[in-house]
């Protein structure tokens, strides 16, 4: 192995034998690379100076992310269950962080909850704004202005308890706060344009 930046590179030599090459490995990792060529890059290949029997010379080394590639790209059976390999950690990596984004997903609905069982007023909120009203009906509701409202909407669309707004989405009626509380003279909540829920 070479040092080559703090990090670690292989030889072709060392690399063939790993690949399942028994003839002739190093040739064999060479036309491998040729016929590959561009899929490597400077982080995957370079060529250096070594000191060999012969004197300095310009040798082909690979990083270990230059490694996996040839291992993907080469056909011998070790190779094939180095890609089986890479193939089922892909996978359980995959379904480990779905479950952890699952994890996450419900602790951040968990504590939305928490947090809206604590306020009132933002539950209040929270429950006209997934209906789609727009702020200034909400503001109508909780008997506040238009003004702190908004401030209010911005402050828990930030903390992220509010979803962004599809405004195509909002009702297109204004209302008072009687309508809202379904104290109208029929004794019903009367909608006014259509609400998307």
């Amino acid at each position: 192995m070479i040092d080559r930046e703090g990090h670690k590179w292989l030889r072709v030599d060392q690399i063939g034998p790993s690949l399942g090459y028994t003839s002739y490995p190093d040739r064999a990792v060479r036309k491998l690379y040729e016929r590959n060529a561009d899929e490597f890059g400077a982080r995957e290949t370079a060529l250096v100076t070594l000191d060999t029997a012969g004197g300095p010379q310009q040798v082909r080394v690979f990083s270990l992310r230059g490694v996996r590639l040839l291992a993907l790209l080469a056909r011998t059976d070790r190779a094939k269950r180095f890609r089986r390999w890479v193939l089922d950690l892909i996978e359980r990596d995959g379904a480990d962080r779905d479950a952890h984004l699952a994890t996450l997903d419900g602790q951040v609905h968990d504590l939305r909850g928490a947090i809206l069982a604590e306020k009132p007023l933002w539950n209040k909120i929270a429950r006209y704004w997934e209906m789609h009203y727009d702020e200034q009906e909400i503001a109508t509701i909780i008997g506040r202005s238009t003004i702190k409202t908004r401030e209010l909407c911005g402050m828990l669309q930030m903390m992220g308890i509010l979803p962004k707004r599809d405004w195509r989405k909002t009702r297109f009626s204004t209302m008072t706060r009687a309508d809202a509380e379904g104290i109208t003279h029929h004794g019903k909540l009367k909608l006014v344009g259509e609400r998307n829920a």
